[in-house]
């Protein structure tokens, strides 16, 4: 029998795509690299497209903040976007990642101001009390602005409609609830709304919910907070420190539509010490996700309850039954002659993060008492980081991180990249990023070189995993520092923001 040898160049060009379209991002580059012939194939968009597809649905790698077709995009744009991804993994995967400064913000209007990325865009959202701004970190200008008294933004959790990107924030009544040092005053929901169709003309716009005046004990923190295209949820607990005090606030974001609240869904999850949950809701399944505990978390175990709403206005079918999932971790017992003592915990749920895979991702510090040795100076304390993982189904497995994470650490759009600052080799501090693979196991950890930092004297505001950039506020010099992970250190982010319009 003979047999018939085939060369690369002799293959028709459907089946040579069909076979390119099986490389990550890397090893097709090095593909188009080999000869003339072969990089014709960059000449075809469906090539780049399911290479997008690919980097995002396998390699779990953020390249675009839409819920729309990536076909939707020019070829060039396509192409920018993956050799940028390709550059970001090339940084990371190296024994020496690189983060390189590539601009200073120094106006005096950004200190004291919350400050959030909009992924892929370069843009830099900041928010004083009443004051919402956009920054262009790459030229370092003030593009667009808007202000409502009182109005505070409630986290980096985003979402994007259409041209439009969203926030959740509320209307604070002035002055703080009585009787309670950090109790505030809900006065209304509200929505941020950043239009990215016309880059020259970036509008905000708030849209704000019917007066609610809504008591609470604190600002609802990151994980107290859900947000889709067409649905806002809070959780809020009231002035009383019991499970009926706790209350979920639903809004479809609509400035006609009332806000609804109603009992806190997940009561059996809190107990009597009322311990608030992580919500993550689902809006293709209108499955509502608390992921349970998240002030303390507990040292054997994660809990996931699960209960369907509508998607419309949050409510809740009083037959409708609660599920529980039970996630177990493995945490070692500590320093010999320690024993455990408290422990702490924070967590984020942005709903951006179930796309590629994560729920949710957790700091736990344990903290540890030498036995029979008294004084602060015998202590030991010990952070980690759990990522929930799993399907659109729910939460299924977890990962462990290191144990020498720092206090300050801010997670990306895809919950799969986390920057924090700790100490690294020598006793600096440094900048370091915290990878979880794709393979979901696996957990890459790394400090960055270059970039002239020391972490002492920064706090993270700020980490765009699209763009690869970190926003930092320097507490000295009082500037924002953008540092970038890009490999082209900020080159290839003047460009087209890379969000594309969804089908809705």
């Amino acid at each position: 029998m003979s047999s018939v040898l085939y060369t690369m160049d002799k293959l028709p060009s459907d089946i040579l795509l069909a076979f390119a379209t099986l490389l990550d991002v890397e090893d097709l580059l090095s593909l188009l690299a080999t000869c003339h012939w072969i990089r014709a194939l960059s000449e075809e968009p469906a090539l780049w497209i399911n290479c997008i597809r690919r980097i995002e649905g396998v390699q779990m790698h953020p390249v675009v903040l839409s819920t729309g077709d990536v076909a939707a995009l020019p070829r060039a744009q396509l192409k920018a976007m993956a050799h940028r991804a390709a550059r970001i993994l090339r940084n990371l995967a190296s024994s020496s990642p690189r983060l390189e400064r590539i601009q200073s913000i120094g106006s005096p209007l950004l200190e004291g101001h919350f400050k959030f990325f909009i992924p892929g865009t370069r843009l830099l959202l900041t928010n004083a009390p009443g004051r919402v701004e956009c920054w262009d970190v790459i030229h370092a200008r003030l593009v667009a602005s808007t202000t409502l008294d009182r109005l505070r933004i409630l986290g980096t959790n985003c979402v994007s409609s259409g041209s439009d990107v969203l926030f959740s924030a509320v209307v604070l009544e002035s002055g703080p609830l009585a009787g309670h040092h950090n109790g505030i005053v809900i006065e209304s929901l509200a929505v941020i709304r950043i239009d990215l169709s016309d880059l020259k003309n970036i509008n905000i716009t708030t849209v704000v919910s019917p007066r609610i005046i809504h008591e609470a004990r604190h600002t609802p923190h990151t994980a107290d907070i859900f947000l889709t295209e067409k649905l806002m949820g809070i959780a809020c607990r009231g002035p009383a420190f019991t499970v009926e005090a706790v209350s979920l606030l639903c809004w479809p974001m609509d400035s006609s539509q009332p806000v609804s609240s109603i009992q806190y869904p997940f009561s059996q999850a809190s107990g009597p010490t009322v311990r608030m949950v992580g919500l993550s809701f689902d809006a293709g399944s209108g499955i509502l996700y608390g992921l349970s505990p998240v002030s303390v978390i507990n040292n054997d175990q994660s809990v996931v309850y699960s209960i369907p709403i509508r998607p419309v206005d949050g409510s809740i079918d009083p037959a409708a039954p609660m599920t529980t999932t039970t996630i177990s971790h493995s945490y070692d017992d500590g320093p010999r002659e320690y024993q455990s003592g408290s422990s702490s915990g924070s967590a984020t749920t942005f709903s951006s993060h179930a796309k590629f895979g994560v729920r949710a991702v957790a700091r736990f510090c344990r903290h540890f008492i030498q036995l029979g040795v008294p004084g602060a100076e015998h202590r030991r304390r010990r952070n980690y980081l759990v990522f929930l993982t799993g399907t659109a189904h729910g939460p299924t497995s977890d990962s462990l991180l290191f144990e020498t994470l720092g206090d300050y650490h801010v997670a990306g759009y895809s919950g799969r990249y986390l920057v924090f600052s700790s100490p690294s080799a020598g006793g600096a501090h440094a900048l370091g990023m915290a990878r979880l693979l794709e393979r979901e196991s696996e957990l890459q950890t790394m400090h960055f070189l270059g970039g002239s930092v020391d972490a002492r004297d920064v706090s993270i505001q700020a980490v765009d995993d699209i763009l690869g950039l970190v926003a930092v506020w320097d507490g000295k010099r009082k500037c924002v520092d953008v540092y970038s992970y890009s490999g082209d250190w900020g080159c290839g982010t003047t460009g087209n923001p890379t969000w594309i319009k969804s089908d809705s």
